[in-house]
């Protein structure tokens, strides 16, 4: 009964057994190879987690506030519907594969891994997620926090704090708060960029820039020649020990 409050299905078939509005569904851990599309409301589909639900093939989600979850997925997920939420998800490579399309507003992604992102709609929280590239476009505004981005290509508007960005370009608006380097890594807020040394991160400084140093041992000697210049640890602004 796909009208239930639960259902919980174990074949193989999953297009014909997904929910209908305000209902749910618990896969359990099996692989499901079909491609599928989401055209209902406000509704859960849960898997056994990460590794152990796997669906093969393509994701299409064209209702609106609906939940995927705990699951592993082999190929794309576009989603077109309003309040969607994709959540403890492995998003990777088939041929291709790999990516989260985002064309629908008050979208989240949480706790998320994706080889790429592209977000073009409005009001996108991502939240907790690994991306290999991630992409704003003109009509994209994204707000992404204590996530892990290799290359950020924004050319609409984004909100960055807590997270780690290795490469930033594009033409939009792109606001960092609290940057989160890696080991070995060097942010510098004057270029919004990551630098694999502290040198090479001071030589394309400019005044008031502020340098945020990663975790790690960087075996290197530094002349700094900028004024103005703070160059701060992962601790910086965390109260040492008073003894």
């Amino acid at each position: 009964d796909q009208d239930s409050a639960q259902d919980t299905l174990s074949v193989q078939s999953l297009q014909s057994s997904l929910p209908a509005d305000n209902g749910s569904l618990t896969l359990e851990a099996t692989t499901y190879a079909e491609d599928i599309t989401i055209s209902a409301n406000n509704t859960t589909i849960t898997g056994a987690g990460i590794g152990a639900t796997t669906i093969d093939g393509n994701v299409t989600i064209d209702g609106d506030d609906n939940t995927i979850q705990d699951l592993t997925i082999v190929g794309n997920v576009t989603n077109n519907g309003s309040g969607n939420s994709l959540a403890d998800a492995n998003v990777t490579s088939a041929s291709p594969g790999g990516t989260v399309f985002v064309d629908g507003s008050n979208s989240r992604l949480t706790d998320v891994s994706a080889e790429d992102i592209e977000i073009n709609a409005s009001n996108t929280q991502v939240q907790n997620t690994t991306a290999n590239n991630v992409s704003v476009g003109t009509s994209g505004n994204a707000t992404i926090s204590n996530s892990n981005v290799d290359t950020l290509t924004n050319d609409g508007n984004a909100t960055v704090s807590n997270s780690r960005t290795g490469t930033v370009s594009g033409s939009g608006t792109t606001t960092i708060e609290n940057p989160s380097p890696g080991e070995g890594e060097v942010f510098s807020s004057d270029s919004q960029q990551t630098f694999e040394s502290i040198q090479n991160a001071v030589d394309n400084a400019s005044t008031g820039t502020t340098l945020t140093v990663g975790p790690g041992t960087f075996n290197e000697s530094v002349t700094v020649n900028v004024g103005n210049l703070t160059i701060e640890g992962p601790n910086a602004g965390i109260a040492g020990d008073s003894d």
